[in-house]
């Protein structure tokens, strides 16, 4: 994922999922190498952050390699202060923004989506990514 986003045109990051996102965050923290990828309609559930549940949560989804009792979760990091406010976990959400340097003193991740726009939306027909 990283080698493609590397060479992705824009509209091929807006198709990006939450499976090609994590893997990207996990080769890459630097901040330059987002600058020109907006994140559009990622969807996924919502996971409060374990260390700072207050400002963070994770738009995640479970991705399937053969079959369902193999799914394994992988999130993206969501700097939102207050958002348990308007949203619960497990919630369903469709999210806009940008990547940048999380504003928590807490989180101890580096690179987090900066939201424009958190829309809540129905479980997908299929949850999974396969």
């Amino acid at each position: 994922a990283f080698e493609a986003a590397t060479t992705a045109d824009a509209e091929q990051v807006a198709r990006f999922t939450v499976r090609e996102w994590a893997t990207i965050l996990r080769q890459t923290s630097d901040l330059s190498f987002f600058a020109d990828k907006p994140v559009t309609e990622l969807v996924g559930f919502l996971t409060p952050d374990a260390v700072d549940p207050d400002n963070v949560f994770y738009v995640s989804r479970f991705t399937v390699t053969c079959c369902a009792v193999d799914a394994q979760p992988l999130g993206v990091p969501v700097y939102l202060p207050g958002w348990s406010d308007e949203f619960a976990a497990d919630d369903w959400v469709s999210i806009d923004g940008e990547f940048g340097s999380n504003p928590s003193s807490d989180s101890d991740q580096p690179v987090v989506i900066l939201p424009a726009e958190v829309t809540p939306i129905e479980q997908p027909r299929e949850p999974y990514l396969f």
